[in-house]
């Protein structure tokens, strides 16, 4: 791993949550037959599924009847972590192993606004408590689901950037690690630039990499002094056009050099003509409280 900001030791692990665990055990559950199932598993893994039968078979009857406290449970008897866990439990176990976070003693799970998410973050709450000795916390992220596509782009993930931006205020950037392995993709690139900004390092698991990496930082560039210029329209819910006009003249296009800065930091126009803050924007703004409490 790239030890770039790995000389502090970090205690509190912010991990964005999917579902892939009990799209595993669904599937483990529909099969006709354990074998079946059992072959589509890497090859390496399928001998200890094989013994451990009746403790998979145990655990996906939990999750169906939505008891994930006693699937993880049941699931703290295997002997190794293999792949239908969840790549959440692929991610921690390998993160654990690198000296910068070998200390983890808490995690706050960020989930999708959503009951299969919310389960599956109760599931993985209990079962990184029970197999790690963590202390967790889930955290449901409003409005991120994928029903909705402009609700997710904009309100979805503006909300993700609040929780990060509230374990940063909880815990101070310095203990934190965030890891995007989890959940959604259009949540990696949003991860990595929320890091960059409060000085987090953001790490993920690709599926076929036995260790963890650290994501490298994007070629961005924030000109804070200009969005504290325009501050005032950074807090609104609603900025119309009219706003706009009055803080940076016409035309409200890219050929207005002050707006083309700022639309970095905008969604729409809807249809009433109106803007709110895009992800972007919603990082500049926390990113600004954050700096007026002293917490960056």
């Amino acid at each position: 791993m790239d030890k770039r900001q790995g000389g502090d030791m970090r205690d509190t692990l912010v991990a964005t949550i999917g579902t892939s665990v009990l799209t595993n055990f669904q599937q483990l559950a529909s099969a006709q037959k354990f074998e079946t199932w059992a072959s589509f598993q890497p090859a390496g893994e399928q001998p200890g599924l094989r013994e451990a039968e009746s403790l998979l078979k145990e655990a996906a009857h939990d999750l169906a009847k939505e008891r994930p406290e006693n699937a993880a449970k049941t699931l703290n008897n295997l002997r190794f972590l293999p792949r239908v866990l969840g790549a959440e439990v692929a991610s921690l176990s390998a993160l654990l192993q690198e000296p910068p976070y070998g200390g983890l003693k808490q995690a706050i799970l960020l989930h999708s606004d959503t009951h299969d998410g919310a389960l599956a973050a109760e599931f993985l709450a209990h079962f990184f408590h029970i197999r790690f000795g963590l202390h967790v916390q889930p955290r449901r992220v409003l409005e991120l689901r994928d029903d909705v596509p402009g609700v997710f782009r904009t309100f979805g993930l503006r909300n993700l950037v609040k929780e990060f931006a509230r374990t940063v205020q909880d815990f101070g950037a310095g203990r934190l690690v965030f890891d995007a392995t989890g959940g959604y993709k259009a949540q990696v690139a949003l991860a990595v630039v929320v890091g960059q900004a409060f000085g987090v390092p953001v790490v993920y698991r690709f599926e076929r990499f036995s260790e963890i990496i650290e994501l490298p930082p994007l070629p961005f560039t924030l000109d804070l002094e200009f969005f504290s210029s325009v501050r005032a329209l950074l807090e609104k819910d609603k900025i119309t056009s009219h706003d706009l006009a009055s803080a940076l003249g016409q035309p409200l296009t890219d050929a207005n050099p002050a707006f083309a800065r700022l639309s970095v930091a905008l969604a729409g126009p809807d249809g009433n003509n109106e803007y709110t803050l895009s992800p972007m924007g919603q990082l500049i703004l926390e990113l600004f409280k954050l700096r007026e409490r002293n917490v960056l």
